[in-house]
């Protein structure tokens, strides 16, 4: 797993093409559907997608053709947590 990952203090970067801006009430109503309801677990389980790709592109085993395959399927959720991360960091930044 990427150490990025793992340590959950970095966005996800995500290609110009697949690229969108929500403001953060709706990314927050889209994380809070991958965790039940719960942000952070809506956080978690949207790095856990990520970092789940990312070790099956490194096993060979990906189920996606490339980066933009993903990226086509999981869009709406990696600008969602992106936009939900840089509204959180703004609390946390000294």
């Amino acid at each position: 797993m990427c150490k990025l990952i793992k340590q959950g203090r970095k966005m996800i970067h995500i290609n110009d093409f697949n690229k969108e801006t929500f403001e953060f009430e709706e990314a927050a109503r889209i994380i809070k559907s991958r965790g039940n309801g719960n942000l952070l677990d809506g956080m978690k389980n949207v790095q856990d997608l990520w970092a789940n790709y990312v070790q099956s592109t490194w096993d060979n085993e990906s189920d996606y053709e490339d980066d933009h395959d993903f990226f086509s399927n999981w869009q709406y959720e990696i600008n969602a947590y992106n936009a939900v991360h840089a509204g959180m960091s703004k609390l946390f930044a000294k």
